[in-house]
């Protein structure tokens, strides 16, 4: 009987809470129906549609400009500014079912493949602090503008989006995506398919 009560245990979040209101796009469900819904419906002021446009011209990216997100929903706005590690990916996601419904409407035949999109924010009027001396811990993982000349640049490093491992012993592989920012992956100690054998 040693070992029973080994084993992994795995949750999802669905992001329901009871307190914040059905409708609200600080609920993650929410926030990427109103995303896709200002990226197929958003209008320039000459009644083009800015950001359809844009995903059909360049399939893996996309620009968006903060004051049209904040003139569609401020409240949405808002939220991608106080926490744009979490509402970034969702408008990711957004611009990706929105581009696949796109082409599905236009491409007659084969089925299209979702692909990533990568989302660009850019911003005409300054939000935030003035000056990077202005810059304290409660601006840490928010998304601030700060105007002012750059007098040097480190090299760029590249980060992983997913990575592949491959046991040793029995050759098994997965895929585990990484977090963005600075955190890393958690790679597991032991191979998934000998510990399920053992357990039998």
């Amino acid at each position: 009987m040693a070992g029973w009560d080994e084993g992994q245990v795995f949750f999802s979040d669905q992001r329901y809470t009871a307190e914040i209101d059905s409708d609200s796009p600080a609920v993650g469900h929410i926030a990427e129906r109103r995303f896709a819904e200002f990226l197929r419906t958003f209008r320039s002021e000459d009644d083009a549609f800015v950001y359809r446009d844009q995903l059909l011209r360049n399939k893996n990216r996309l620009r968006i400009k903060l004051e049209h997100l904040r003139a569609f929903d401020d409240e949405l706005g808002d939220l991608l500014v106080q926490k744009p590690a979490e509402y970034l990916a969702l408008l990711e996601m957004a611009a990706s079912t929105v581009l696949l419904s796109l082409q599905a409407a236009t491409d007659e035949g084969e089925a299209p493949v979702q692909q990533e999109v990568q989302v660009f924010l850019y911003s005409e009027t300054p939000f935030g602090p003035k000056t990077l001396r202005e810059l304290s811990s409660e601006h840490v993982s928010r998304l601030v503008t700060i105007s002012g000349i750059v007098t040097a640049a480190g090299k760029p490093r590249a980060k992983a989006t997913h990575v592949s491992l491959q046991c040793q012993n029995c050759k098994n592989t997965k895929t585990i995506a990484c977090k963005p920012g600075l955190s890393g992956v958690n790679l597991p100690r032991r191979c998934e398919l000998q510990s399920m054998e053992g357990a039998e």
